[in-house]
């Protein structure tokens, strides 16, 4: 058959709509576990009760921050449009944090427009792999309306952070005063959602698949240290290229860091799917995982990764 429906709403998708050339044993493995992207951010496509922290995929992680002048974070606030305004919805519907590998953010710039434009309730959507040069590619051309980027060019081929968060939410960038290996991508921002709310801090990261898998563990764990000392909720999101579905040293060991800060990995099964391989290498870690267990995630737009995301209902001031 040439299409899929979700297992949960029996949306209808067509194949070539994944973007890739999926060989007959993954199409049917896909065909009896596919769940939509509206379906993956509700409570329909978790399990009634919460998964608990053990029992959740080996966890890891790497980030580091840009470390050339020419990856150096540029921000800009855009025009918006009063009738949408996030932060009265979310009490009722609580809010969703994404990151997508774009693989490319040129030619998947209008279909990313597209889906912000119908989403009320993200309040980030962080974009890896942009391959973006500040020189070639003004800032300006890269605008979504209701939307502030913060916006860090790629320092190699294949990087490039672009993180879009609701203009109704005030954001701040935290440098991280940590050095870190040469080829890692990081932003860290902290959300106000709420006045008389904590704030969150959202991580996003970017490794490259030949960086050492030896430095970003040990770059990892010094950057989980900077982050608890903050004392604040966060969720650390990205692509980075270690494979939590086999098991291996470098598994372990970001297991290990995931044991020592109390975190919880959110994503099971592959995120990333070619004609011959299925890997799980978009991770999300969260440093409280059983308060809002709503989470997945779901091909999106041509590229070859699924968006991760975490819906996260407000807590009442």
């Amino acid at each position: 058959m040439s299409t899929i429906r979700c297992i949960n709403c029996k949306k209808a998708q067509h194949r070539k709509c994944f973007g890739t050339k999926l060989n007959r044993p993954t199409w049917s493995s896909l065909r009896n576990n596919w769940t939509c992207v509206n379906c993956s951010l509700t409570p329909a496509a978790i399990p009634a009760s919460p998964i608990p922290p053990n029992n959740l995929p080996f966890a890891n992680h790497v980030i580091s921050p840009p470390s050339s002048p020419s990856s150096s974070p540029r921000h800009i606030n855009l025009p918006t449009r009063p009738i949408i305004h996030l932060a009265n919805q979310l009490c009722k519907k609580g809010f969703a944090f994404c990151h997508l590998n774009i693989n490319g953010i040129k030619k998947r710039f209008d279909e990313l427009c597209h889906f912000l434009k119908f989403q009320s309730n993200i309040a980030l959507f962080a974009v890896s792999e942009t391959k973006l040069n500040s020189r070639h590619d003004p800032i300006q051309c890269y605008q979504i309306q209701n939307f502030n980027l913060f916006r860090y060019d790629q320092i190699k081929e294949g990087g490039g952070l672009a993180i879009f968060v609701h203009h109704s939410i005030a954001a701040t960038e935290i440098p991280v005063p940590i050095k870190l290996p040469k080829h890692m991508e990081v932003s860290i921002l902290k959300l106000h959602i709420r006045t008389g709310i904590a704030p969150i801090l959202v991580i996003t990261v970017y490794t490259p698949p030949d960086q050492s898998k030896v430095e970003f563990t040990k770059a990892l764990g010094s950057l989980l240290a900077f982050v608890a000392d903050l004392n604040l909720e966060f969720i650390l999101l990205g692509d980075l290229n270690i494979n939590l579905l086999v098991r291996n040293a470098h598994t372990f060991s970001q297991f290990k860091l995931k044991k020592e800060f109390h975190m919880a990995q959110l994503m099971s099964g592959p995120t990333r799917v070619t004609k011959t391989s299925a890997t799980l290498i978009d991770h999300m870690y969260v440093s409280h995982p059983l308060l809002d267990p709503s989470f997945g995630h779901e091909h999106l737009f041509s590229s070859d990764h699924d968006k991760v995301a975490r819906k996260k209902k407000q807590k009442n001031a």
